[in-house]
């Protein structure tokens, strides 16, 4: 190779070098372009949320109402027995609402007071699947109107006969018609969603009292705890009562908040059959946890101010002056006009204010505090001054 050549194959390779230097700082100092990845999604740009369960309820033996926060459309739906999972059946649906609310028809009716549960794929226009799984009651077409009668919110001693003995809370219920009482659930705002009570289905008469003891107490005086159903003498424990009913709640701390709303409240459709507000004289305002409850109670006007006006205001509920000792309870005092009521008029609904209820105490006489099962006493607490 002469020369010349060899200084062409020099300053060739020096070229090359020197061109791939160049692309290599190009690459590394000019951004990549994201336009291309922008591009591919905005073909993707939409509703990317699966639908959204607003409300159920459950509106008769053989259907199942469903409300969603979009347009949708079934792809599967069955029901089962919730203690028989693996023998589901199909069920069919109807829509409604724009196509935003659905109802399931099941091939047969359910029984009263039965747990049973919905299984369906729900799906919008986009594709986006919601998979659902709801626990429901088979519906009771005849739930009793109930009044409530009585509160206990503390726990402590109780002397009877010169004997002490540990007493809890209970929330004492009366029936103003013969029914079921499948399909109700009794809660307060103190205690929350997680804390109710649902009625098992238990058939009671007109002006029979229900006691819901709210805690078990591990003490010999509880032993015989009985939950209740034709046999009205089967519990003999503390607090038990032979003329009533007798339902215990499996727990063993404390239940009802000192300033509280306690209601009865019909699961299919969260509409509120009555209702007691009480507070503390110098309470100002309701928690904040309590705004849920209080804005049903606006709307369904189950509670009043003692002029007559929709209120569940501070200043409307009953004072609980009192109530933090076991010898007190709140009482209603009108159970038996609303017994008469209810007879007479198949259309009369529980609406009170704080005027029917004040506290009631055990003193040394003969007259009685709480009455779990009783007719309710009229002995007035009177703060001392």
């Amino acid at each position: 190779m002469n020369i010349l050549s060899k200084n062409v194959l020099i300053i060739a390779k020096k070229l090359a070098i020197a061109i791939l230097i160049v692309l290599v700082t190009v690459l590394l100092v000019v951004p990549f372009s994201c336009r291309t990845s922008l591009d591919s999604y905005d073909s993707l740009s939409g509703d990317f949320s699966s639908p959204h369960l607003k409300s159920f309820s459950v509106e008769s033996s053989n259907k199942i109402s469903l409300t969603f926060d979009k347009e949708i459309k079934v792809s599967e739906a069955s029901f089962c027995e919730e203690s028989d999972a693996e023998n589901e059946i199909e069920v069919s649906s109807e829509y409604n609402e724009n196509n935003s609310s659905v109802n399931f028809i099941f091939p047969r009716e359910t029984d009263v007071g039965k747990r049973y549960v919905l299984n369906s794929i729900i799906e919008d226009k986009h594709g986006n699947s919601l998979t659902l799984s709801v626990p429901f009651v088979g519906y009771n077409a005849n739930i009793p109107r109930l009044a409530l009668s009585e509160v206990r919110s503390s726990y402590g001693d109780v002397s009877d006969g010169g004997i002490k003995t540990k007493r809890g809370e209970f929330v004492e219920i009366v029936a103003l018609d013969d029914g079921n009482l499948s399909g109700v659930e009794l809660l307060s705002a103190g205690d929350g969603e997680d804390k109710k009570y649902e009625f098992p289905p238990i058939f009671v008469k007109r002006g029979e009292y229900i006691t819901v003891h709210l805690r078990k107490i591990q003490t010999s005086d509880y032993d015989g705890i009985v939950d209740e159903d034709s046999d009205l003498k089967a519990s003999k424990s503390v607090d038990s009562n032979s003329f009533a009913l007798d339902l215990w709640v499996d727990n063993t701390t404390a239940r009802i908040a000192k300033d509280d709303i306690v209601l009865l409240r019909r699961c299919r459709d969260g509409a509120i059959l009555d209702c007691v507000l009480f507070v503390s004289p110098d309470k100002e305002a309701w928690p904040k946890s309590y705004e849920p409850y209080i804005r049903t109670l606006e709307t369904k006007g189950n509670w009043y101010d003692t002029e007559g006006n929709i209120s569940v205001s501070i200043e409307s509920a009953c004072s609980n002056a009192g109530m933090e000792y076991a010898t007190r309870s709140l009482s209603r005092q009108n159970i038996a006009l609303l017994i008469e009521k209810a007879a007479k008029d198949d259309l009369f609904e529980v609406k009170e204010d704080a005027l029917q209820w004040f506290v009631v105490v055990k003193n040394r006489s003969a007259d009685p505090g709480p009455t779990p099962g009783y007719k309710n006493s009229a002995n007035k607490y009177i703060p001392k001054k």
